[in-house]
C-alpha cells in the first residue's frame, strides 16, 4: 500500500511541474501573472553581492526585452516586466563595454539578460533545437546570469540595420554570413571588438548574444519583482 501511495504522489509531482521539475508547465498553459504571483515575489535585488541590475540611462542604455511582452517568436509574455540582471562581475564588464560604444556614438539596447530556467524550458518547447535553446535538465549562460543579448541604436534612439532581426534563427544571424550590408557587418564587428577584451565571447550563430567568461555561478529559476 505504501508503494502504491508513493507512485501516486510521484505522478502528482511530475504532472504539477514543468519539464525539468520546475513549476510553469507547458507553453500552452503558461500565464506569467499566475506564475509570478505563485513565487511570493522573489527579488533578485535582495543580494547585491551576487546580482547587479542593468538600468536604463538616457543616451546610453535602453532596456527593451521582447520576452516581457507578446512581441516575440513564442507569442507569449514570458517575463512579468523588463528588468535586466547580470552577475556582478559580468555587469561591471558590460557597463564598460556600453560606455565604450556610447563614445562611438551608439546607444545600446538590451534585449535579454538573466533568464529563469522555467522560461528557458518554454523557449526550448517553442523551438526544440538545443543549438539555440538548451532543453530540460540543461543550462546555458543566460540561466546563470552571465549572458546578455544586445543591439545598437543611433544617438537619437533609432533602430539600426544589424543584418537580421533579433531571434532570427537562420544563416543571416551568423557572424560569418556575408550577405548583409557593410554597415551591419561593421556594427557586428564593433560590438565584438568592444566586448571581447572585457571577457565576453560572441555566439557564432547569434550576432546579438555575448557570454561572459564562465564562473561557478549557479543556474537560477527566480523571477524578479515588478512594481
Amino acid at each position: 500500500m505504501r508503494t502504491a501511495w508513493f507512485y501516486i504522489f510521484l505522478l502528482y509531482v511530475l504532472t504539477s511541474c514543468g519539464n525539468d521539475g520546475q513549476p510553469g508547465g507547458s507553453l500552452d498553459h503558461w500565464n506569467i501573472r499566475n506564475e509570478y504571483d505563485s513565487l511570493g515575489r522573489e527579488a533578485l535585488e535582495r543580494d547585491t553581492g551576487q546580482w547587479t541590475e542593468i538600468l536604463e540611462e538616457e543616451g546610453s542604455i535602453v532596456i527593451d526585452m521582447p520576452y516581457a511582452s507578446m512581441d516575440n517568436f513564442t507569442g507569449k509574455q514570458l517575463y512579468p516586466c523588463a528588468r535586466c540582471f547580470l552577475r556582478t562581475d559580468a555587469a561591471e564588464a558590460f557597463y564598460k563595454g556600453v560606455h565604450a560604444l556610447n563614445e562611438k556614438g551608439f546607444v545600446v539596447k538590451v534585449l535579454d539578460c538573466y533568464r529563469p530556467r522555467r522560461v528557458q524550458n518554454l523557449l526550448h518547447e517553442a523551438l526544440p533545437d538545443a543549438y539555440y535553446f538548451a532543453g530540460p535538465m540543461k543550462t546555458e549562460f543566460h540561466n546563470n546570469g552571465l549572458s546578455v543579448d544586445l543591439t545598437l541604436m543611433d544617438a537619437r534612439g533609432r533602430r539600426l540595420d544589424m543584418g537580421s532581426d533579433y531571434n532570427h534563427f537562420g544563416p543571416a544571424s551568423f557572424h560569418e554570413y556575408q550577405e548583409v550590408s557593410d554597415e551591419a557587418k561593421q556594427r557586428r564587428a564593433l560590438i565584438m571588438s568592444t566586448l571581447r577584451p572585457l571577457g565576453f565571447q560572441a555566439m557564432k550563430s547569434r550576432w546579438w548574444q555575448y557570454n561572459f567568461r564562465w564562473t561557478n555561478a549557479p543556474s537560477e529559476d527566480i523571477i524578479w519583482y515588478c512594481q
